[in-house]
């Protein structure tokens, strides 16, 4: 049986790398397709920065009317935790575009954040209005209102999420079969 050229170059070379070295490359190689994956997770950590705060805010500053200028201002101030500014940004937003589902989303956050969760009930509700078979409007629903203690609000948004996604989990609950209680 002849030999492969790679084995008899390598075991004629005197300085050959360590067995794990050629493991990491390989490893790397055959994982490449998730370096997109990488460098989106790096996009998404700007956010969290106050150079793309101050970056949405000179833009919002020359374009007052930009939606994505407003928006950002929003994301971005509430991942710094600037309640009060993310609030304004994203109530400036829906005065531009009045129904605007993602927005109505961040909104809900932050007001959920600040602990006005009938306030943040209603912006869900409208949200819901607005793209009603969207699944995480529905799985917010059904967390907020089992926290607010209305169970039989919070059952009926979950079946409707079940309808739209049975093999998905709302609360962290596996789903029942339908003859058991």
């Amino acid at each position: 049986m002849p030999a492969r050229a790679g084995a008899c170059r390598a075991a004629a070379s005197p300085k050959r790398e360590p067995i794990w070295t050629r493991r990491w490359h390989a490893g790397r190689r055959r994982f490449r397709f998730l370096r997109p994956a990488w460098r989106w997770r790096r996009v998404c950590s700007i956010w969290a920065s106050s150079r793309a705060l101050a970056l949405f805010q000179a833009v919002r500053a020359e374009e007052p009317t930009n939606l994505l200028a407003l928006f950002g201002v929003g994301r971005a101030a509430s991942y710094l935790g600037r309640w009060d500014e993310a609030e304004r940004a994203f109530r400036a937003v829906l005065e531009l575009r009045p129904g605007h589902v993602e927005t109505l989303l961040a909104l809900a956050q932050v007001v959920e954040q600040r602990g006005d969760l009938p306030r943040a009930l209603g912006y869900l509700e409208e949200a819901e209005r607005g793209d009603p078979k969207r699944l995480e409007t529905l799985s917010r629903l059904v967390k907020l209102l089992s926290a607010l203690g209305q169970s039989e609000r919070a059952g009926q948004y979950e079946q409707r999420y079940r309808e739209l996604d049975p093999t998905g989990k709302v609360t962290g609950r596996e789903p029942q079969p339908s003859g058991t209680p």
